[in-house]
């Protein structure tokens, strides 16, 4: 359970009131009126405030756990992976709909975001899936308007488009902000980043220790996150070059292919950049269950989580570029198993390697 402070454009107080019936899990507490939004660091940034309950069985004394834990020198070697909400959190395709963008194929990718199925979808909602797709191949355009269709609004969109752009699909990807297409785009290359970390645990060299053709920033070695740039700033012949090429082949792409400035509708570059190996943090406190005073107060403090004597609670505040969730299960994965429904997005790689951040 988290707090976050958001800003929502276009509401009134009794508005956003009145989803607290309507969002479950969602409770909006403190809601005030400003002449100006949020802007990109405007808040304090990364600092998390979390109760752990119900996650973990019964006969695991978590807080001892967590305190074994990071009292341990690989406390900072935890795997710097792109958390899943990096790829969508119930339905992780925004690499597989950018892996097709980067290949010039838009429609093949607009086929695979409307048809590709998670578990954790609710019935309801992949029944809807399997009729668009239906639909699409059928090409029985009047079933668009099938009172059936009722949750899948912005695929039904999609399908629309893409029947009457046929000879034109780029313009099927306007119905997306730029900046989502820019997303899209750049979690192909937070992938790639995951398989590079993925692989390179399998050396015989920590995490914490440079390899040819890593990079250290403040003392913590870096990799690179794939983009057109990328052959400027890495040398392909070192250990990192050759990983970083095995994938790129494993996923049949080239650096040239993160330069979409030949397609006209899109007109991006993905430069690429590094990124740290390992999660990093600023401060670590972990408050016990059961009669502490000072958790006590940090409940009291903090109103959107539940008086409870029975959960412990972490406060950390992680450094910028860094998934709270990558944190979380890098211990978590240690106590307990918590793996994840998956399912194959490109093929040529035989599961969802976003999935191994679990």
């Amino acid at each position: 359970m988290t707090s976050q402070r958001i800003c929502i454009i276009g509401s009134t107080k009794k508005d956003v009131r009145g989803l607290n019936n309507a969002i479950p899990g969602v409770h909006f507490f403190s809601v005030c009126h400003r002449e100006e939004v949020l802007k990109y660091g405007a808040l304090s940034g990364n600092f998390f405030r979390v109760v752990l309950r119900k996650s973990f069985p019964d006969n695991v004394d978590l807080t001892k756990a967590l305190r074994d834990y990071f009292s341990q020198p690989s406390k900072e070697f935890i795997p710097n992976y792109f958390g899943r909400q990096r790829f969508g959190w119930h339905r992780p395709t925004g690499h597989v709909l950018g892996w097709y963008l980067l290949k010039r194929n838009p429609l093949e990718g607009m086929r695979q975001l409307i048809s590709l199925v998670s578990l954790e979808e609710p019935e309801q909602i992949r029944a809807e899936r399997a009729q668009l797709i239906n639909i699409l191949n059928s090409r029985e355009k009047k079933e668009l308007d099938n009172e059936s269709l009722t949750f899948l609004r912005k695929e039904r969109s999609i399908v629309k488009s893409i029947f009457k752009n046929e000879n034109t699909p780029w313009k099927t990807v306007y119905l997306f902000p730029r900046n989502t297409i820019r997303f899209y785009l750049h979690s192909v290359s937070s992938y790639i980043f995951n398989l590079y970390v993925m692989k390179r645990k399998e050396l015989d060299c920590p995490l914490n220790t440079p390899i040819p053709g890593e990079k250290v920033q403040n003392g913590t070695p870096v990799a690179p996150i794939v983009g057109y740039h990328t052959p400027d700033h890495l040398d392909l012949q070192t250990d990192c070059g050759r990983i970083i090429q095995e994938i790129m082949t494993e996923l049949n792409l080239e650096f040239t292919d993160f330069n979409l400035q030949d397609q006209k509708h899109i007109w991006m570059t993905v430069k690429g950049s590094w990124r740290p190996l390992t999660v990093q943090w600023k401060a670590l406190k972990i408050f016990p269950p059961r009669g502490s005073s000072t958790k006590q107060k940090l409940l009291n403090r903090v109103r959107t989580m539940p008086k409870t004597n029975e959960s412990p609670i972490i406060e950390v505040a992680l450094v910028p570029s860094t998934y709270f969730s990558t944190f979380l299960r890098g211990f978590a994965k240690l106590i307990v198993p918590s793996p994840f429904n998956t399912f194959q997005p490109l093929g040529s790689i035989s599961e969802d390697l976003v999935l191994h951040t679990t």
